[in-house]
């Protein structure tokens, strides 16, 4: 399924499972990938492989900085709303396998339907991120749109590309 993700999406997906399980899910889900894309868009991917006070799960290869979508403190409130709104019970340790749900199952068959629509050569981050608010009734899109993140702001810089 990953063939054609770029490497910064392959992280966010790494991300996502890392976040899913240091909350206790039983499954990785909209928020924890929601996490993972304003971490990584922040250059905070590196922060994220760490575990408090235990260093780092393993080396980070080929982290290439890049201009960060979102604005600090708009990325600051959205994973601060995120941290509440998301569950938690005992963590799942990093090497065991974790399930996604089916929201998320189809975010990722979106992103994928966007690479294309944009003709894009991998699918970026930022198709995830359209995919996620164009999920309907889900409280995740709501924190990005109450950030004045939209549909129409990801679409203008998907264009970029």
């Amino acid at each position: 399924m990953l063939d054609n993700w770029s490497l910064r999406a392959k992280q966010v997906i790494f991300g996502t499972r890392l976040k899913a399980g240091r909350r206790g899910a039983d499954a990785m889900d909209v928020g924890d990938l929601l996490s993972a894309i304003m971490l990584e868009d922040q250059n905070m991917t590196r922060e994220l492989m760490c575990h408090e006070g235990d260093g780092q799960i393993g080396r980070v290869a080929g982290l290439e900085p890049h201009t960060p979508f979102f604005s600090a403190s708009s990325a600051s409130n959205v994973l601060a709303s995120l941290e509440a709104l998301l569950l938690r019970s005992n963590p799942i340790a990093d090497s065991t396998d974790m399930t996604i749900t089916a929201d998320l199952r189809r975010i990722f068959q979106s992103a994928e339907s966007h690479q294309q629509e944009f003709h894009h050569k991998q699918v970026e981050p930022l198709h995830l991120l359209l995919a996620v608010l164009e999920l309907p009734s889900r409280p995740e899109a709501d924190l990005l749109r109450r950030a004045g993140i939209t549909v129409e702001s990801v679409r203008v810089k998907l264009n970029e590309f």
